[in-house]
């Protein structure tokens, strides 16, 4: 008898045989299929799907042997696998390789043999079809053919196997990726919500308390640039970019999970480019940089726009302008029409952006290198802001730029001239109709209570407040107020604990309830709206909010 030689490739054989995940798994129906088909059209009362393992050859089907494997180095297979094509062994006495085999000898006293080698994908053989008779015959030009189809069928039922079991596999690590998404996007919600939370706070009496002010001291034709009623409106006006820019990092999550909304509100389009000039007229002062505007005649004077996020695409767009152009130049503002779409350009005479830096300028933490890269380091995301919001808008950014001399970012938006201009909506009356009213404010924050002190102070409205969760209950039955203000976030309880304790008390249970709060989280709504919340006012609270829901309240 002689032994097999090994294979070439072994080690990579044996790894792709592994691969296949086939070894010593239970029988299945359609390979048990073709041995059958293999037994009928051959004739022959034995036929094996063998696979050749290390020290042995394994059969994952058979008919017409009871045994499940045999040693490799009796096998017939294991010299079947060196060859290219089927390897016939018409007498299995007259061949010195197995004359003597103890599987020739004795059982199952093979005299007939005839494999066709399994072939993986790469070419490596990892066992073979084969077929087997007790008696010496000869193989048919059509039953060679038929055992060459059949093998080829083995191999597709293994290749779809192990593409199952890929696919499976892939399967198990995408949910384990998703869950590991999952898990991050609640941490990022959290993180935004607390973010939030703490941010909103601070500028809610920096923006409340600053526009009551301007409102005492307003801002005339004859005040000078350092004059006190112009930094006060200047501190307004940054407070409220830092607001708007609190609300665009929200949302950009917000785009990102399908959650944004847009907020429409007609606007003034000379007047907003004057606010964008005031929030950054320091910067540009600081830099000698002249701001110029260009606004065609021909445009509605009121547009239908989302204020907020235009703003934070301006904002973000003439900042850059600012920052990358050359001191004692000039950056305008450009604002067109072209057929049915808005245009504002931002031009600049700055120190320009190169070729290669074009095509990745919209593109997350992209960064251009130039004279001024070292004054003028960001987050690389601005422009990523700028493109997600502009096209969110249902419009587009692009920009042109050559080194040395300049650029020109171009936003376009839908364009809609506003059917109720800003100077003919409804100014607030006044709200002394209401001086009979009484308001319990739940807000431990001293700043917060001042703003709405200040909102309130010429109303007439009565109101009281509760430092912490546990006063509410007592103060509530105590005063009966026709509206319950409650922020979320109290040093005993939270506000929705509150609620509910207000809620047991049947007297209590019929007065209107409004959340404020700088928790502006979907969930924080949902819960807020199960619990009965008339409204959830966010902060910062701006005085026009307020009353507009005062208003509705009580006089609608």
């Amino acid at each position: 008898m002689k032994k097999a030689e090994q294979h070439s490739q072994e080690d990579l054989r044996l790894e792709a045989l592994y691969e296949y995940e086939i070894l010593d798994t239970l029988p299945e129906q359609d390979f048990d299929d073709l041995t059958l088909l293999a037994s009928q059209l051959c004739d022959v009362p034995i036929a094996l799907v063998s696979l050749v393992d290390q020290h042995r050859q394994w059969f994952k089907s058979k008919q017409g042997l009871d045994v499940t494997e045999t040693p490799r180095d009796l096998a017939f297979c294991a010299h079947a696998i060196l060859q290219d094509d089927v390897m016939i062994v018409e007498d299995t006495l007259d061949d010195r390789r197995f004359n003597d085999n103890p599987l020739v000898i004795g059982e199952p006293n093979i005299r007939f043999y005839a494999g066709m080698p399994l072939k993986s994908q790469q070419g490596l053989p990892l066992g073979t079809l084969c077929i087997i008779d007790q008696k010496p015959r000869k193989l048919t030009k059509d039953q060679k053919n038929a055992l060459s189809a059949l093998s080829r069928q083995v191999m597709a039922q293994l290749e779809l196997r192990l593409a199952v079991k890929r696919q499976s596999k892939a399967q198990e690590e995408l949910l384990v990726l998703n869950q590991k998404l999952r898990s991050l996007a609640e941490l990022k919600t959290k993180f935004l919500n607390h973010l939030s939370h703490e941010i909103r706070t601070p500028i809610n009496g920096i923006l409340g308390l600053s526009e009551q002010l301007c409102e005492r001291f307003p801002v005339t034709s004859q005040h000078s640039e350092d004059s006190l009623e112009k930094s006060l409106h200047v501190i307004h006006c940054s407070a409220e970019s830092l607001h708007d820019t609190v609300n665009h990092v929200l949302d950009i999550s917000r785009i990102e999970s399908g959650n944004m909304k847009r907020e429409l509100m007609s606007v003034g389009l000379e007047k907003m480019i004057d606010e964008l000039f005031i929030i950054n007229q320091q910067r540009a002062k600081t830099r000698t940089i002249t701001l110029r505007k260009e606004i065609s005649q021909e445009l509605p004077r009121y547009v239908e726009l989302d204020k907020i996020k235009v703003m934070q695409i301006l904002i973000n767009l003439l900042g850059n302008a600012i920052k990358f152009t050359p001191e004692h130049e000039a950056v305008t503002v450009k604002v067109t029409q072209e057929q049915q779409q808005l245009k504002i350009q931002v031009i600049d005479s700055g120190v320009g952006i190169a070729q290669a830096d074009l095509k990745n300028i919209f593109k997350p933490f992209h960064q251009v290198s130039n004279s001024l890269s070292h004054l003028t380091q960001g987050s690389g995301l601005g422009l990523t802001i700028v493109k997600e919001l502009c096209v969110f808008l249902g419009g587009d950014v692009c920009v042109q730029s050559e080194l040395n001399h300049g650029s020109t970012f171009t936003v376009t938006l839908p364009l809609k001239a506003s059917k109720v201009t800003a100077n003919e909506r409804p100014k607030f009356k006044s709200m002394t109709q209401f001086k009979d009213k009484k308001i319990l404010l739940i807000e431990d924050n001293r700043v917060n209570q001042m703003v709405i002190k200040g909102y309130l102070r010429d109303t007439g409205i009565d109101l009281q407040i509760a430092q912490i969760g546990n006063h509410a209950l007592p103060m509530a039955l105590a005063k009966m107020p026709d509206l319950i203000l409650i922020d979320i976030r109290l040093p005993d309880m939270t506000g929705f604990e509150v609620i509910e304790q207000l809620n047991q008390q049947s007297d209590l249970q019929k007065v209107p309830k409004a959340f404020l709060s700088g928790d502006v989280s979907q969930e924080t709504f949902d819960q807020a709206e199960a619990l009965g919340a008339v409204e959830f006012l966010t902060k910062p609270l701006r005085r026009e909010k307020l009353f507009e829901f005062l208003t509705a309240l009580w006089d609608g």
